[in-house]
């Protein structure tokens, strides 16, 4: 049989613009994509679907492998535009479900109880301590933080030669030394290594451990505390870089970037729906600048909702603080972009189906779990050169020099801050602000006086 003619029969169910463009490009066509597009369009046609809503059964009818699936995504991108790949691409997550990936339920790690016994390679002093440390009434978390500082300590322990006394911790400012120095080529802060001495303060506290030694650990651990004041924070960095950029209208730009760059992507491809993962966080961080750990949580139904008018809601308990705080309805443009994350390439009025199909869910995955809390933070760092927080701290900025005299209470309500207390930084800058503005008011005044009395 001719090729032409086995292709004609191969695509018999297929759509006439889908066999014209095959037939006008068949010097690219793949071995074995002719077959997998009848099957796929023939399984369509069996289970009465249309070519613009197919669901995932006939992806899965028509591919009985990963590597048929993927050469039918990428024959249906590149003759059959008209199908969403959306289902194509769930489907194919299926056999990569315990690899890598955002979706990845990380849940177990985060709410993990400390050991009650402390690893082997600490001092036996220190081991003696940490049952005081593990039954200590503070958060898991942040015992499991302290277990990290404490080993990182006890893996320098060796450089410095020192007996296995507690009194040698005395001189705590060389381990301090040894931390800033011997952690690789990276660049070691004063306040990391305050939070690596840390640990091992409240080992000593909550372990019942020598008084003396305790004093010099915290004697120098609050050295480090102080030279981390002195020391400009990368953050200033950043965010004078973000300001310098155009601020939130630079996000803003990023945004349609991400979009655009999707637009350029296959529709099958994993990136286009990182970008538009990426492009959804930071429009969202426009309207409403929240934890990262926030943001990994919300499900849609639930924290993000959508009515049948298309207009999105934010609304959220913030798990640091306890408290209910959100965003109300959305920007239109908002509204637009997490449509977009929704359907991905399926066609705008199934919306709201989708959305109810996926109720439930993680807003950004689309999948029961949720990501590691982190990974929102690490993907706007890779669009933005900066970490989630500070778009925190740049939204505190803008308040502070629109607003100076008002702007403590506002950011405070804006961040979802637990107390006044918790933005003390925010407010000492924003009190500064109002003082200039009210001297250069005053200022003014006295100028116009002296000149109406000369």
């Amino acid at each position: 049989m001719p090729k032409i003619e086995r292709l004609s029969h191969q695509l018999r169910y297929a759509p006439s613009t889908v066999r014209e463009a095959i037939l006008a490009d068949i010097a690219n066509l793949k071995p074995g994509q002719a077959a997998v597009l009848g099957r796929f369009f023939q399984h369509l046609q069996a289970r009465q679907r249309r070519p613009d809503a197919p669901g995932v059964e006939p992806f899965r009818d028509a591919a009985a492998s990963e590597c048929t699936l993927m050469s039918l995504l990428r024959a249906l991108d590149r003759y059959a535009p008209m199908v969403p790949l959306a289902d194509g691409r769930k489907l194919r997550q299926e056999y990569y479900r315990v690899g890598r990936g955002a979706h990845i339920d990380r849940t177990p790690c985060r709410s993990a109880a400390p050991p009650s016994t402390a690893p082997a390679p600490w001092p036996a002093y220190w081991r003696k301590l940490w049952p005081g440390l593990a039954k200590a009434r503070i958060e898991e978390k942040t015992k499991i933080r302290y277990l990290a500082s404490i080993s990182r300590c006890a893996d320098l322990l060796p450089a410095l030669d020192l007996p296995d006394d507690p009194a040698f911790l005395v001189p705590s400012y060389f381990l301090g030394i040894q931390l800033g120095t011997l952690l690789g080529d990276r660049e070691i802060r004063p306040v990391t290594i305050a939070n690596y001495l840390q640990g091992l303060v409240s080992l000593m506290r909550h372990g019942g451990g020598d008084p003396v030694a305790l004093e010099g650990i915290r004697s120098a651990q609050q050295h480090y505390v102080r030279l981390a004041r002195r020391v400009p924070k990368f953050k200033v960095t950043r965010i004078r870089s973000l300001m310098e950029n155009g601020g939130f209208g630079y996000i803003l730009q990023r945004v349609t970037d991400c979009q655009r760059d999707a637009n350029a992507l296959p529709r099958y491809s994993a990136l286009r729906f990182r970008v538009l993962q990426a492009a959804a966080i930071l429009v969202l961080m426009a309207n409403k600048p929240a934890r990262t750990g926030d943001v990994a949580h919300w499900r849609l139904g639930h924290e993000l909702t959508r009515d049948a008018n298309d207009v999105w809601s934010l609304r959220w308990t913030q798990m640091k603080t306890g408290h209910e705080t959100g965003a109300g309805e959305l920007w239109p443009e908002t509204c637009q972009v997490l449509d977009r994350l929704l359907l991905q390439d399926k066609p705008a009025r199934l919306a709201q189906l989708v959305y109810t199909q996926l109720r439930g869910k993680n807003w950004l995955t689309h999948h029961p779990s949720p990501p590691a809390d982190t990974w929102p933070s690490m993907l706007v760092c890779e669009i933005l050169g900066a970490p989630l927080h500070d778009l925190r701290t740049l939204s505190a900025d803008y308040i502070r020099r629109y607003d100076p005299a008002n702007a403590p209470g506002v950011i405070q309500s804006h961040l979802g801050h637990r107390s006044t207390r918790a933005g003390e930084e925010y407010r000492a800058l924003a009190e500064g602000d109002a003082a200039a503005e009210s001297w250069r008011s005053l200022r003014g005044t006295l100028e116009a006086i002296r000149r109406s009395k000369a």
